[in-house]
């Protein structure tokens, strides 16, 4: 019962309506996450989530690919940056995404490598990301998402990551 109760909260906190039954949906079914998630958190919050997720000791880049180019491609990927082309100019036009790079983000080929090498990595920070945002937006703890909404901020990030890839290979 609990459960039913906090997905019918957080679904009007998200503009959803209630369905047949004890759940919350859209007119497609589907959570809507914004594409940027800074409609739901200050970039400055999104940027400090950020470090700490990079930090954390089962996000430990390696393999040659420093912490600065996966916390860029994770930011852009909660903001709805895709592109790795349009990620490396606003590493040197946006201030958030300047901080995060560090100079570190050099060319487009990096970026395309680390998000092939880490892409387990970037979805686990991303599913972390888009998690904390859930939370915050919805005024809930993490525990208290039900199974559903967890599958469904899930697969917003694979999605994102995939968006990604698919706007890479289009190239």
């Amino acid at each position: 019962m609990q459960i039913y109760a906090i997905e019918a909260m957080v679904g009007r906190r998200l503009g959803l309506k209630q369905r047949s039954g004890n759940g919350m949906e859209n007119l497609s079914g589907k959570l809507q996450l914004p594409e940027d998630i800074c409609e739901w958190v200050s970039p400055e919050t999104l940027l400090s989530w950020v470090r700490e997720e990079i930090d954390k000791p089962n996000g430990t880049p390696g393999n040659g690919f420093p912490k600065p180019v996966l916390a860029v491609l994770a930011f852009a990927y909660c903001r709805g940056i895709y592109d790795s082309e349009e990620i490396l100019r606003v590493c040197d036009s946006v201030p958030e995404f300047q901080t995060l790079s560090s100079g570190s983000v050099s060319n487009v080929e990096q970026l395309r490598t680390a998000r092939h090498k880490k892409l387990v990595l970037l979805i686990n920070v991303t599913v972390r990301l888009l998690t904390r945002a859930v939370c915050e937006h919805c005024k809930l703890a993490p525990e208290e998402l039900s199974p559903e909404l967890k599958r469904r901020v899930h697969e917003n990030s694979v999605q994102r990551i995939d968006n990604a890839i698919l706007i890479d290979r289009m190239v």
